[in-house]
Order: C-alpha cells, then sequence, then structure tokens
C-alpha cells in the first residue's frame, strides 16, 4: 500500500485509510505491549517531579523510628528507588506500625513503575478499608483518580470515575490543596477549562506557598486572556511569572511555563534565558533542554544542532520518552524513516499510558512501512517510478 502511495503521490483518500489503518494496528500491538509490560522505574528526576504535585503526601512525612517503612523514605532521599517496594512489603507483611502507610507508598511507586492494575487494585483495597485514615484515604483517592484518567480504558466512564474519587477526597479534606491541584490538571485534560481554573485558584488559596498550584494557575490565567485577546490580563500573568520566579527561585515549572508564556509571545530570546535558567537551578532535567533545543530549531533552523542537543539531554536521561519521540519527529521530516522507527522504539516502553503506546507504534509502523516501500520503489524498473 505504502509503495502504491508513493507511485501515485500520497492521494487523500488513500491517506485516510493509511492513518486509520496505521491507529488499528498501532491499538493492538499496545494493548499486547502493556499486558507484558516489565516493571521499570523512569528516570530520578520523573519521581521527584511526581511528588511536586503533593503537598500532604503521607510518605513526604517523616516518621520516627527504625521501621521498614522509615528506611524507605531513606532509600527515596538517596534515590534508592528498587528498593522502596520491598521496604513497604515488609512492614506490611509484618503488620508493623506504619502498614497503612506503606500501602499506599506501595500503590504509589507501582504507579511510578506503570503498573497500573496492581496499582488499582492497591488503591481501591486501602479506599475501602474503614479503619484507614482521612489523610491516608484521600491521598488514595486522588491517585485512583488520576490513574482512570492515565489508564484511558473507557474515555467517558473514566472522566466519571475519575471526578469522582476527586469529589469524594474533598469532601473528607475539604482544605487539603492537593485535591484541588490535582483534580485541576485532570480538568484541564479533559477540556473542564474553567472548573480547571477554579480549582487551581482554590488550591493556592488554601496553600499560597505551592509553587506547582501557584505557577499553573499563572498559566491557565494566560492561557483564559490569550483565548480573549485580554492585553491587561496578559500582561498581569507576565508580571505574574516575574513574581513567581522571585518567589519560587527553585521550582524549574516556573521557568518552563514562563519561557512557553513567552513562546507564545514570540519573544524566543527571552524564553530561551528562562530555559536556561531552569537548567542551571536543575541540570538533569532533560525536559528543559529538549524544550530549548526545540525553540533554537524555531529560531534558527538549524536542525542538526537540535538533534545534538537532544542527544544531549537523552545521556542525562535516558529513560526520556519525550526526547526519543521527538528525535523520531525530526528524523521522519528528514526522511530518515528507518533512523525514526528506532527512537519510536526507545519511546515506546517509557510511555505512561496504553494511549501513548498505542500512538508510537503507529508512528514507528508508518515509519517501517515507508523504508520497505521505498526499498521495494527501488525495484520497480527506471521509468515506472514517475507513473502518476
Amino acid at each position: 500500500m505504502s509503495m502504491c502511495c508513493q507511485l501515485e503521490g500520497y492521494k487523500q483518500d488513500q491517506l485516510t485509510f493509511i492513518d486509520g489503518l496505521l491507529k488499528e494496528l498501532g491499538s493492538a500491538e499496545a494493548i499486547l505491549a502493556n499486558k507484558t509490560r516489565v516493571p521499570d522505574f523512569p528516570s530520578g528526576h520523573t519521581i521527584n517531579q511526581y511528588f511536586t504535585s503533593f503537598t500532604q503526601d503521607p510518605f513526604m512525612k517523616k516518621v520516627d523510628g527504625d521501621s521498614p517503612y522509615t528506611k524507605a523514605l531513606d532509600h527515596y532521599l538517596k534515590d534508592d528507588f528498587d528498593k522502596i517496594i520491598p521496604m513497604c512489603d515488609e512492614e506490611i507483611s509484618g503488620n508493623l506500625p506504619f502498614a497503612k502507610e506503606a500501602k499506599l507508598t506501595k500503590a504509589t511507586f507501582l504507579i511510578l513503575q506503570r503498573q497500573h492494575s496492581q496499582a488499582m487494585d492497591l488503591l481501591s483495597e486501602i479506599i475501602n478499608d474503614a479503619d484507614i485514615s482521612a489523610t491516608i484515604k484521600a491521598n488514595a483517592l486522588i491517585k485512583r483518580g488520576a490513574l482512570h484518567i492515565q489508564r484511558c480504558i473507557d474515555p467517558s466512564k473514566d472522566a466519571e470515575l475519575s471526578l469522582a474519587d476527586f469529589n469524594e477526597a474533598e469532601k473528607l479534606v475539604p482544605d487539603c490543596p492537593d485535591v484541588f491541584m490535582n483534580r485541576g490538571q485532570v480538568r484541564l485534560l479533559l477540556d473542564m477549562f474553567n472548573e480547571a481554573v477554579a480549582d487551581l485558584n482554590k488550591a493556592n488559596d488554601l496553600n499560597p506557598d505551592f509553587a506547582l498550584a501557584y505557577v499553573q494557575k499563572l498559566y491557565t490565567d494566560f492561557l483564559s486572556a490569550q483565548a480573549t485577546a485580554d492585553q491587561a490580563k496578559i500582561k498581569a500573568c507576565v508580571d505574574g511569572f516575574e513574581n513567581a520566579i522571585r518567589k519560587f527561585p527553585e521550582c524549574v515549572e516556573a521557568y518552563a511555563l514562563y519561557a512557553k508564556v513567552l513562546q507564545e509571545q514570540f519573544k524566543l530570546s527571552q524564553a530561551e534565558e528562562m530555559y536556561k535558567k531552569g537548567s542551571e537551578i536543575n541540570p538533569k532535567n532533560a525536559n528543559l533542554i529538549i524544550h530549548r533545543a526545540l525553540l533554537s530549531l524555531q529560531m534558527t533552523g538549524n536542525i542538526n544542532d537540535c538533534m545534538e542537543q537532544i542527544d544531549k539531554a537523552l545521556k542525562l536521561d535516558v529513560k526520556n520518552e519525550f526526547g526519543y519521540e521527538t528525535l523520531g519527529q525530526l528524523e521522519l521530516q528528514r526522511e530518515n524513516y528507518e533512523k525514526a522507527a528506532q527512537h519510536f522504539d526507545k519511546a515506546i516502553p517509557l510511555v505512561n499510558t496504553e494511549l501513548e503506546m498505542a500512538h508510537l507504534f503507529g508512528l514507528r509502523d508508518s515509519a517501517r512501512a515507508k523504508v520497505s516501500a521505498k526499498a521495494k520503489l527501488s525495484e520497480v524498473p527506471s521509468g515506472l517510478q514517475d507513473l502518476g
């Protein structure tokens, strides 16, 4: 089919047919791959970033003693992530004082290992435990609510189940900013923009020092102002980001989102400076390097330099799926289909959801089909290649 399309110049009906075929194939491959997925943690940076969405996660609360659970937090602080679940299992099996916290922590790290079914079962067990504290149950509800969206089994039902969990968490701990911060992010994904803004505002009101909620609120305010071309509000958002990087100088997300705002305003040099400052604060943040590389490509058109910078980012974080997917997309633009397929292959096991896997499988299969078509086309007698 790809060879025929190349001969005939890729007609619209052919493109539509191939796109649908690749989506179906990608979805089928993703279902199979997800069933046999090996537990694996993302980079330490990604794990640490996950916890910035919480100000009241029980695992982040230092407890006294020398139990397996207390050792789990020590392992976290040393980036010994592989030792955390075994410590939790030891606490749980011994029915030790922090067994309930250990269950929640185990579920959390199963999410990070992309073991979603096991995590969902354990979170549900915690939520259904009548003797568990409101704080632990609410945290489990927040994480299960997000996981419903992440797993993406049935988009309409997932949204309903997710919001029900967040609403239940709000009833349990109405003054917890984590509920509103995480529900706000989910509502953004569900295109519930006004409701998301209200949640982020509430999270910020409850805890003005919640850095991530503060900058996410600013960014949604900017998107709202931009949609209505309200220049006064846009300026207020820019001023707000200037204040944010003074108030939260260690919050990398503040620099990253401010850079996006500046890019939207075509202030590219200033945006690059924000990415640079963010990287100086957290040199291990590969995403900042990748975004800066793409910004540089936008400014200079130098694709080779862009790809070199992304390669450097991947040396810092070999588990960065965004980097591999970006390289794959760039290689597609250069018609280096074999290299593109190799990059997509590296990205596939690193993404969080089956939906993301299906998308990448589709891109990879498309690239491979073009490699095969080119090879077949080279076998066509000279003269026939110019048909169409």
